[in-house]
């Protein structure tokens, strides 16, 4: 561990059980660098020596944040290119580098290095690949000073928690990367409104024709474009949508069957009953009575990118959609 008044850094050893977790992180640390002051301002361990010199090649994934000033990285892929405050270089394992902060203006860098079999699967999703290692995310993201705190004040179990927070990192840097991708592409930005009014309920699915149009694309392209974005048809999306706004209500509503069916936007309640059966191999009523039962474990939902939930309350309210027919 290095620490003074202008950095501090800490390396663990990596448990059995955080390599069981499947992500991990090896060391953490921030350091202001005032103009005109030697880099790196700590000693490191010898094989994260040459960061500013002739460089380095690390065994683990490593995301480095310029929090302010001015400086500049080199890579094989990216050549030199300048890193200001706001930018991120996101490290793979095996990959040359290294970076400095200009003499004359310094930096405050921030840190981590990390690594495991969920760390691996993640970093290489092609989002991270395709963005390349260097990008601007803007303002800190607060898990950088939650990690350093935690690295101040070590605890038992800390290494799961640091763990915890390098997922929470990746789900932000990628989320960011996907903002960028979609505001440069006007198909994104199409999707995702269809995605809210589908699940608003302002639309039904053959409504969706008017999306396809400011595609100047068929309604058939476009489906297949919403399907390719978010896993569903239009219409199998209005009919997730439905089905997991009835599941809640079953859960947490003491309204009839017929109530929820007919308020959920189905044809029928004689229909929507012999859906869910068929889905969850069991009756609406049955599914009430698992799902109420103390001590009893929520079903998964059928999707990761289901849309937001209506709210809970002791009456049906907000409909999720509009009645359609031909489910």
């Amino acid at each position: 561990m290095g620490q003074n008044e202008r950095s501090f850094f800490r390396y663990m050893p990596v448990s059995p059980a955080a390599k069981e977790w499947g992500i991990y992180v090896v060391n953490a640390g921030h350091a202001v660098v005032p103009p005109g002051s030697a880099f790196p301002t700590c000693r490191h361990p010898a094989d994260h020596h040459g960061v500013g010199e002739h460089g380095r090649v690390l065994p683990t994934y490593q995301f480095l944040y310029i929090a302010a000033g001015k400086g500049e990285f080199e890579s094989k892929a990216t050549g030199k290119v300048t890193l200001t405050a706001g930018d991120l270089v996101v490290l793979q394992p095996g990959m040359w580098h290294r970076y400095r902060p200009l003499h004359d203006i310094g930096w405050h860098e921030y840190w981590f290095e990390f690594g495991g079999d969920l760390a691996h699967r993640w970093m290489n999703r092609r989002e991270f690949l395709e963005a390349g290692p260097v990008f601007h995310i803007g303002p800190a993201i607060p898990f950088l000073d939650r990690m350093l705190d935690l690295l101040h004040h070590p605890r038992l179990g800390g290494d799961l928690v640091l763990g915890a927070f390098a997922c929470e990192a990746i789900a932000e840097v990628l989320a960011h990367v996907r903002r960028i991708h979609e505001a440069d592409r006007p198909v994104g930005v199409i999707v995702r409104e269809a995605k809210t009014l589908l699940a608003e309920g302002h639309r039904t699915p053959m409504q969706m024709q008017d999306f396809a149009e400011r595609l100047n694309m068929s309604y058939s392209a476009f489906r297949r474009l919403f399907k390719a974005h978010t896993g569903y048809s239009p219409r199998q999306f209005v009919l997730e949508t439905k089905m997991q706004w009835a599941k809640e209500m079953l859960a947490t509503n003491d309204a009839t069957v017929h109530r929820i069916a007919e308020e959920a936007g189905f044809q029928s309640a004689f229909y929507f009953m012999r859906l869910f059966k068929r889905r969850e191999g069991m009756t609406p009523s049955s599914y009430r009575e698992v799902i109420r039962r103390p001590g009893s474990v929520p079903l998964e939902a059928p999707t990761d990118s289901m849309p937001r939930r209506q709210r809970r309350s002791s009456g049906i309210r907000g409909k999720p959609s509009t009645r359609t027919s031909g489910q």
